[in-house]
């Protein structure tokens, strides 16, 4: 699915610092690892109504079935939806256990990741 969400932009917008930087959904950095991706993409599990798995977000902001302020990102009807209903499926039947453990993968490789922030005063002698 990540190269799907990448071929239709998604990333532009949901970022910690995009447009949709309010919403859920957050990608990983252009130079998150391949786990941190698996990871990022069992989390979008938090998108998924498990219940209707076709009422899932996941699905219907990205064809704009429900209103998304980025217009269509994903055709209705195209392979690429084909695959993120599949997705979306696959997700609403993982227990709720291996969600948790990526998102805790997600958020320790995140933390181990980032460059450390140093802080300096700059003081006149």
């Amino acid at each position: 699915m990540y190269p799907i969400f990448e071929s239709a932009q998604c990333r532009g917008c949901h970022t910690d610092d995009g447009v949709a930087s309010a919403t859920r959904l957050h990608f990983p950095e252009p130079n998150a690892s391949p786990e941190e991706i698996e990871a990022f993409g069992i989390t979008l599990a938090a998108l998924v109504d498990r219940a209707d798995p076709a009422r899932s977000l996941l699905i219907n902001k990205p064809t704009n079935r429900e209103r998304h302020t980025g217009g269509v990102r994903i055709q209705p009807g195209s392979f690429d939806e084909e695959a993120l209903v599949e997705w979306v499926r696959h997700l609403a039947g993982l227990p709720e256990a291996a969600v948790a453990a990526a998102r805790d993968r997600l958020a320790g490789g995140t933390a181990a990741s980032a460059p450390k922030q140093v802080l300096r005063r700059l003081t006149h002698s």
